[in-house]
């Protein structure tokens, strides 16, 4: 049997056809998510040293991580989260706060099992999940990296009451630009709710007596609870 030389392109096209129906099958599942559960209001659970946003809403969203796997806000509770939106292409704002992410899971010890931290990327058009997934791992194992279409992105940044703007480059490279974004890292509670948001260069001594003075309260509010059954 004479074997027919393989098209290059032909693969290429047979990619991307593959990679944009995973990603419409993605699109897709947020929809159906965002419909199924509107406006799932939760309890206001912790108060901490911060402020609770009790009477919004949780948002529904629905992302892609560096490892390919969906994940959005519905495996989020019942647990602590820090969340930061960022790119990799960011020169100085994003590694900082990244590195203050990785000290305030080695800082906590074992007190770090209870908390998830996440690293959003406003960036998919350059951010893959490969470089997503390298990027994440330089500074903690633990740190889940995830984006997806920017619509879905928009829907993240919207629940956590995030912002983020693209600035052209002045060379007029379309790849060049880069990204005004919210600098701050979200301190999420097991409701789903923003517990507080650590301003960009907060001493990690601050974050981490936050931290852990609202992990007892939430552990001294679920033993009441407990007893109460």
């Amino acid at each position: 049997m004479i074997k027919r030389p393989v098209d290059p392109k032909s693969n290429g096209r047979r990619a991307s056809r593959v990679l944009t129906s995973f990603m419409a099958l993605l699109l897709l599942s947020f929809l159906l998510l965002s419909f199924s559960h509107p406006t799932m209001a939760a309890p206001q659970l912790i108060l901490g040293s911060g402020t609770v946003e009790s009477d919004k809403p949780r948002r529904a969203f629905l992302l892609e991580t560096a490892m390919g796997e969906t994940f959005g806000d519905q495996d989020l509770l019942g647990k602590f989260t820090l969340i930061y939106f960022g790119y990799t292409f960011c020169p100085d704002v994003c590694p900082t706060s990244m590195m203050t992410m990785t000290d305030i899971l080695n800082k906590l010890g074992e007190d770090a099992k209870a908390m998830t931290p996440v690293f959003i990327s406003v960036d998919p058009k350059r951010d893959t999940l490969p470089l997503l997934r390298d990027y994440a791992d330089a500074f903690h194992p633990k740190i889940i990296a995830m984006t997806g279409p920017q619509i879905m992105v928009d829907a993240a940044v919207g629940a956590y009451n995030a912002r983020y703007k693209f600035i052209p480059s002045d060379d007029g490279d379309p790849m060049g630009y880069s990204v005004d974004h919210t600098a701050s890292i979200a301190f999420v509670g097991p409701n789903g709710h923003i517990v507080t948001r650590f301003g960009h260069g907060k001493p990690l001594e601050e974050i981490l007596f936050e931290i852990r003075a609202t992990f007892s309260q939430h552990q001294k509010l679920v033993k009441r609870l407990k007893e109460k059954q």
